[in-house]
């Protein structure tokens, strides 16, 4: 153990003193040699968590280093941090911020910081502050300096408040009532829960001599258990569902707004555990700043702006739990997550003059045109070779009936020839006659296309065919046919009582190839979507617009040319304030591109924070967080989008037919014109053609 100490210490330690004895640099500088037995008494009454840590020169090193690392604290590492008398501590060099952040790594809760310059211990604090450092939960013993007690220095002690100043009262006979030669020291700390007026006045906590505390007081007492109805400034924007403005009258406060909403409940909610009294207020230009942004001089507007300058000690508004926060403030842990969304343009799909062919996809309307015009051919060409066989066979083979027509005609003959009838040789016409094949109804191709069309739609033929193979094919046809009209009827059915089909863009994908701009509040959101791994969120980053005004992009959204990106709630409330006759709807996208923690925010290295995470992690689990939103959104919870329209077969549905009608028409119109036309360029002119007598002209060229 002691020597992974020491080679702790010497990997620790900056360059070592030399050329100064212990006894010179307690006469130099006005030190005693008890500080050390001092400092060891108040560190072994609290708890280091996993470390000390120790920041100190090279005057104070040589108090410290010969008693602190034997008495008490061997059990636990000690991280030394040897700083030089010239270095600049509010912009120290590369091996002193390593060592500070190898610390704040480790989890070290006791910090001694003693240091002889007042001026470079203010700038240290400034620096260990302003880049998280410093833990506000860690115990701090500092050296009493009145520059630490400075106006700029106020806000460093709202955060920091379990520190311990050390002072040393020579000549102060009063508090020396023993013949002890040894100095007293004097332990005060900062006077939180009240509040920092225009002086900083400490609070006292004990005196220490000789090893011993004279009242034994509690040095390091938990001062946010009860912060003794002191009144905080919690700033606000309006932002559902974190914060709702109710209306404008004086409440209790003094205040001329009255606020609601889950986080507004939750701070209330913490106020009452914590004994203080929030003051809510909003946050200035809310409609223009909002959250707030970077300005040419570094400092931030709007809400961010209030928590980062310590104006308020809580800021509601939404706060996503990102980096992006985390490096300007403090956040509770996330209490719910968020949908966050596209608000898009709706519009009604008036495709109504399509109704005769949308039962049908465009490859099923396809197939129905192939087995039309295929059908067709097959019966024609089972026609035809059924003809050519029947000639080819036919004469050379006598079936029976010719046989008894034959044998009938003979006989009969012979009758006569017996009784001296004169009978004339006859001709076989019989027997020809008999063996003349009648005309079937799937001769002609024009029939076979005819008599298919009409099979379609369920028109019987004038009769059956005669070839057994084509009255198959027929049979098989007509159940094709029932099928297929049966399949079109039941479709047409279900499109007229359905409502009318609505455009939507409802994924990401769909979004990114729409050309709808795009539009969100603030730039870090842009850098979100262009630093995802996704290339549809880079594709969307990339034609993102900053938004300004909501309302401005939300009226943009209702023309449908724009999509505007915001939390689901939030969406919902701007959809239903909008009126239900706009042609295009307000419809919120249905996938969620992110679920976002929400959190509170507080001021960076708040004390208030460990205490906010357990009350925000007991309203959680009691379910309070639900409740209040439930309250928040009630207003505009049943806003949904407008549903449409019912099963009504009206005129407007009807469209197609009166479209297939009026082309009929058009078509039929288009037919006549063009009879006229040919008669009246062809057929008038034609040699043959005589208005009185039209007969030869129609025997001649229709007869051909």
């Amino acid at each position: 153990m002691e020597v992974a100490r020491t080679l702790l210490l010497s990997i620790i330690l900056l360059p070592a003193i030399a050329g100064y004895s212990e006894r010179e640099i307690l006469e130099e500088f006005n030190l005693h040699k008890d500080l050390d037995t001092l400092t060891t008494s108040i560190l072994l009454k609290l708890d280091p968590g996993n470390c000390f840590a120790i920041i100190t020169d090279q005057q104070y090193y040589q108090i410290l280093r010969e008693n602190l690392f034997t008495k008490g604290t061997e059990e636990f590492p000690i991280y030394v941090v040897l700083v030089s008398d010239s270095e600049d501590l509010l912009s120290p060099n590369y091996k002193t911020v390593k060592m500070l952040q190898e610390i704040r790594k480790a989890g070290c809760q006791a910090y001694v910081i003693y240091l002889a310059n007042g001026i470079q211990m203010e700038r240290f604090f400034r620096f260990g502050d302003r880049h998280r450092l410093f833990g506000s939960q860690a115990r701090y013993v500092v050296l009493h300096d009145y520059r630490l007690y400075s106006r700029k220095m106020h806000n460093i002690w709202k955060k920091i408040i379990n520190v311990v100043f050390v002072r040393r009262l020579d000549g102060e006979k009063r508090h020396n009532p023993s013949n002890s030669t040894s100095p007293w020291f004097e332990l005060s700390t900062v006077p939180f829960p009240a509040p920092l007026k225009d002086i900083f006045v400490g609070k006292r906590l004990d005196f220490w001599q000789d090893g011993h505390f004279r009242h034994r007081n509690q040095l390091f007492g938990d001062k946010v258990e009860d912060l003794a109805g002191q009144r905080l400034k919690v700033a606000v924007l309006d932002h559902i569902p974190a914060v709702t403005k109710r209306s404008d009258h004086i409440n209790d406060s003094g205040s001329s707004l009255e606020f609601g909403g889950v986080e507004v409940e939750m701070v209330k909610a913490l106020g009452q555990a914590l004994n203080f009294q929030a003051d809510f207020y909003e946050s200035p230009n809310p409609d223009t700043e909002k959250w707030g942004r970077f300005q040419l001089n570094g400092t931030l507007t709007g809400l961010l702006g209030e928590v980062v300058s310590a104006r308020s000690d809580f800021a509601l508004g939404d706060f996503y739990y990102t980096r992006y926060h985390l490096a300007l403030m403090d956040l509770s842990i996330p209490y719910d997550t968020e949908c966050l969304t596209f608000l898009t343009p709706e519009i009604l799909s008036d495709n109504s003059w399509k109704t005769l062919i949308l039962p049908f996809s465009p490859e099923m309307w396809i197939g129905v045109c192939v087995s039309l015009l295929s059908v067709g051919t097959i019966f024609f060409i089972l026609s035809t070779f059924y003809i050519y066989i029947h000639e080819k066979i036919t004469p050379v083979s006598v079936n029976r009936k010719h046989f008894r027509i034959r044998n009938l005609i003979f006989w009969t003959e012979r009758k006569k020839e017996e009784k001296g009838t004169i009978v004339e040789p006859r001709t076989s016409a019989v027997s020809l006659k008999v063996e003349k094949r009648a005309k079937d109804i799937f001769d002609d191709f024009s029939n076979c296309i005819l008599y298919t069309y009409s099979m379609l739609l369920l028109v019987s033929l004038p009769k059956l065919p005669k070839a057994w193979a084509i009255r198959l094919l027929t049979g098989w046809y007509y159940i094709y046919c029932i099928l297929l009209v049966v399949a079109y009827r039941a479709s047409m059915t279900a499109i007229l009582a359905n409502p009318v089909a609505r455009l939507t863009i409802d994924s990401m994908d769909q979004l990114a190839k729409s050309k709808l701009g795009l539009g969100a509040w603030g730039t870090e959101t842009k850098k979100f979507f262009l630093t995802s791994l996704d290339e549809t969120s880079q594709i969307i980053g990339e034609r993102l617009d900053e938004v300004v005004n909501a309302d401005e992009a939300v009226e943009q959204v209702a023309t449908g040319q724009y999509a505007y990106y915001e939390n689901e709630h939030f969406l919902r409330k701007v959809r239903s304030v909008r009126s239900d006759d706009d042609e295009q709807i307000l419809h919120i996208m249905k996938q969620c591109v992110i679920h976002m923690p929400i959190s509170l925010g507080l001021q960076k290295n708040s004390p208030l924070k460990a205490r906010t995470d357990k009350y925000v992690r007991w309203v959680i689990e009691t379910g309070l967080v639900k409740k209040w939103l439930s309250d928040t959104i009630e207003e505009f919870a049943s806003s949904i989008e407008k549903p449409p329209e019912g099963a009504i077969v009206n005129l407007k549905k009807m469209t197609a037919a009166f479209v297939a009608l009026g082309l009929g028409y058009f078509l039929a119109f288009v037919a006549l014109i063009g009879e006229i036309i040919y008669f009246k360029c062809v057929t008038e002119k034609h040699p043959l053609y005589d208005k009185c007598d039209r007969s030869k002209y129609y025997a001649t060229i229709v007869g051909k």
